[in-house]
Formats: structure tokens, C-alpha cells, sequence
């Protein structure tokens, strides 16, 4: 949790803060001048105690008062004049703020060199001079209320991890598994067979999630609708709403949603049977098939029918899926029922 001081609630001042807006855009353009300079302009204007001390230097006293070591020092100190300056510099002259903000940060930078003059360090900023202004805002205004901006923290983080990297991590998982209990997997065929059952069922326990999730929202939705409301008031049981109502008008839902995983599926065994984290390498695949026409690539002469015949094959096999899902939806969907009956 946060305060960011913005104003004083209690009081507006009579004149516009010059004197306070000047500060800060200097402030601003020094800052400019501190980011193009590079760390050559800081060693150069910051104030180092020991040459203050050896009477080198002196003009840094002045000048460190206006530098900051990054953007957060300068924006809180910024915010901070911003919203304590302008008080009281109504208060006195506008000169007279200027010598005092001026005095605040020269007394922080005395206090700086007396407590270690030896110091090579580099000082700067001006939170002496703005620790000086709101001293004084403290001291005359003990009561005033000043908007501030409360910012609570609430970091609530969801890691949301790619499914291909789970699986991947599954099978790895299991191949050390059968590393680790040769025993249980004795010959190449059974640890083929293995591999392959263990990559179905991590398919297909990270692709279910989104069809759930549409489908739940869909029945939510189906409920409500007349035709429901009507059967449950004829006293339909709820398991006839589900097979005669509910269940039609989502399976276009589900059919759409399985060409689509399919295809998807197709493309996760394919890369994970590649890279050799899917199925046993002696098991035939798409990424098994895609990976020995690579190798055959590299001959002279080149082969390579055998990775083309592979894409095309792939794109058939999902092409295939995708125009024969879209018939059976077109099929079973009975709202698009409904509209042929009405045409």
C-alpha cells in the first residue's frame, strides 16, 4: 500500500506556484541533461564530499541540488514539491521561497559533507531542499487535510502455462520414469506402446478446458429460453430437457470445437514427435515422418518428395476433418433444421 500526496484539501493558494513550477522544470531539464550526458555529466556536476572539503569544485554545491539518480527519484520528488511548494510559497515572497528552498538544500548538503568529508561518493538530488519545504508546511499548517491517492496493492498472478510445454514436460517425465524402472518396460514395443498411450491422455487432458468452458456458457444460456421454460412448466424431467432441447442445440458447439482441437492435436504430435519428445521414434508419425524426410534433405541429391508428400497428407488429413465436421453440424444442427423446413 501507497500515499502519493497530490494537494492541500484545506487551502488553495492566491497566486499561481512560478516560483514552484520554475524549480521543477529545471529539475526536469537538468534530468534531460543527465540522461543525454550519460554518467560523465553526473561525475562532472554531482557533489563529491572530499573535493568539497579541498576547496574543488564548490559549484557542484549548487548544482547537485537540481540532479536525480532516476526516474522514480525525480517523479517522487517532483510529486512531493508539487504538492507541499505552492503553500508555502504564498506564504512568503516568491523570492523568499526561492532563498529558502535554496538554504533547505545547502543545510542537507552541509549535513551530507560533515558526517563523512572524506567520502568519494557522489551525492546529489534535491530531497534536502523538498524535506525543507514540507518542514515548514508541517510546522504552519499541522491541521490541513492534503488529497493524497491511496494505491493498494493486490497482486493476484495466474500463470498461464502452453499446453505443448506441459506435454512436453510429461513425456520428458516419463521417459525418465522408464529410465529410471527398465524393469517395467522390457522390450522397445512396450515402451513404444507406453509413449504413445501416455501422449494421448496428456492430449486430451489439456485440450477438454475450452469445450467445457463453451459449453457451460451455452447451456447457461439455453435454459433461459422459452422452449425450456415451457417443457419444465408441461413437467419434462430435467434428464428429457438435456437429450431433447439442450443436447441438440450444442452439439454444432461440440463438433466445431473438435475439428478445431484436431487440428491443433495433429500439429502438437507432429512438433513433439519432431523434436523427440512425442511418440517412440520407431512408431510411424507425422513428426517421425517429417523428421527422416529433414534428414533425407541433406542428400545429394536432394530427396524431397518425402517431406512434401508428408504437409500434403497432413493438410489433407485436417482439411478432411474441418469439411466433414461442417457437415455433420449442418446436419444436426436444428436451427439450421428449422430454416430449411422454412425456405
Amino acid at each position: 500500500m501507497g500515499v502519493i500526496p497530490l494537494s492541500d484539501a484545506s487551502r488553495r493558494p492566491y497566486r499561481y506556484p512560478v516560483v514552484t513550477a520554475w524549480i521543477i522544470g529545471v529539475n526536469v531539464a537538468v534530468f534531460v541533461l543527465e540522461l543525454i550526458g550519460g554518467e560523465a555529466f553526473v561525475t562532472k556536476w554531482s557533489l563529491v564530499p572530499a573535493d568539497i572539503v579541498a576547496g574543488r569544485h564548490l559549484a557542484t554545491i549548487l548544482t547537485s541540488m537540481f540532479m536525480h539518480g532516476g526516474f522514480s527519484h525525480i517523479i517522487g520528488n517532483m510529486v512531493f514539491l508539487w504538492a507541499f511548494g505552492p503553500e508555502i510559497e504564498d506564504l512568503m515572497t516568491r523570492r523568499g521561497y526561492l532563498a529558502f528552498y535554496l538554504l533547505g538544500g545547502l543545510a542537507a548538503t552541509a549535513a551530507q559533507v560533515g558526517a563523512d568529508p572524506a567520502s568519494t561518493v557522489p551525492n546529489l538530488g534535491a530531497s534536502g531542499a523538498i524535506a525543507a519545504v514540507m518542514g515548514a508546511f508541517i510546522v504552519t499548517y499541522p491541521h490541513d487535510r492534503i488529497r493524497s491517492l491511496l494505491v493498494i496493492f493486490v497482486f493476484v498472478r495466474m500463470a498461464y502455462i502452453p499446453a505443448v510445454l506441459l506435454i512436453a514436460a510429461a513425456i520428458l517425465t516419463l521417459q525418465a520414469y522408464m529410465a529410471l524402472h527398465p524393469d517395467l518396460f522390457d522390450t522397445a514395443a512396450v515402451r513404444a506402446d507406453a509413449r504413445l498411450l501416455f501422449l494421448c491422455a496428456i492430449l486430451g487432458v489439456t485440450s477438454w478446458t475450452s469445450l467445457c468452458r463453451l459449453l457451460r456458457g451455452e447451456t447457461l444460456k439455453l435454459r433461459e429460453a422459452e422452449y425450456v421454460q415451457a417443457a419444465r412448466a408441461y413437467g419434462a424431467g430435467s434428464m428429457t430437457i438435456m437429450l431433447r432441447h439442450l443436447l441438440p442445440n450444442v452439439m454444432h458447439i461440440v463438433l466445431i470445437t473438435v475439428a478445431l482441437d484436431f487440428s491443433g492435436l495433429v500439429l502438437a504430435e507432429a512438433v513433439l514427435s519432431y523434436v523427440g519428445v512425442g511418440v517412440d521414434p520407431t512408431t510411424i508419425s507425422w513428426g517421425t515422418m517429417i523428421n527422416s524426410a529433414r534428414l533425407e534433405m541433406a542428400r545429394e541429391p536432394m530427396v524431397w518428395w518425402s517431406l512434401a508428400a508428408a504437409f500434403t497428407f497432413m493438410f489433407t488429413l485436417v482439411l478432411a476433418a474441418n469439411l466433414f465436421a461442417d457437415v455433420v453440424r449442418d446436419a444436426l444442427d436444428p436451427r439450421l433444421a428449422n430454416n430449411r423446413k422454412a425456405a
